[in-house]
């Protein structure tokens, strides 16, 4: 398959997340974003700012700009 083809298959989707703004290299986050849903509820958020930064490897300021991004509704 070609990437116009796949493109093109999902171009509604494609379109309504460019026009919010999605960046589309915030895919390689989503399981960080599951496991910041999973202690959402028991767990302070800097505490997860913390776990999540050392098991993702990324710094903890990044983890906060990944979750405002990807936690607001469309």
């Amino acid at each position: 398959m070609k990437i116009y083809e796949l493109m093109f298959m999902s171009a509604q989707l494609l379109k309504t997340l460019s026009e919010e703004g999605v960046l589309i290299t915030d895919v390689k986050f989503l399981s960080l974003m599951v496991r910041y849903e999973e202690m959402r509820e028991s767990v302070k958020k800097t505490a997860i700012v913390k776990i999540l930064s050392e098991e993702f490897g990324v710094s903890e300021r990044s983890v906060h700009d990944i979750i405002r991004r990807l936690d607001k509704e469309l």
